[in-house]
């Protein structure tokens, strides 16, 4: 599924309830996300149900 055939009528929250739903439907058993530390897409991801399985760092010299 393509997020872009849902952007003009869903928020994200719905988009990932029906990514997951479908997911479900299709016997999947992972689901996979990305998102910013404490972002709101990381917010929206654990309101439809998925929980952080881990963070990664990103270092940069100043």
């Amino acid at each position: 599924m393509f997020l872009g055939t849902w952007r003009s009528y869903l928020s994200y929250f719905d988009f990932l309830r029906n990514y997951i739903k479908q997911a479900l439907e299709e016997n999947c058993h992972l689901l996979v996300g990305e998102a910013a530390y404490l972002s709101t897409s990381q917010r929206n991801m654990e309101r439809a149900g998925m929980r952080l399985a881990y963070t990664k760092a990103i270092w940069r010299k100043r």
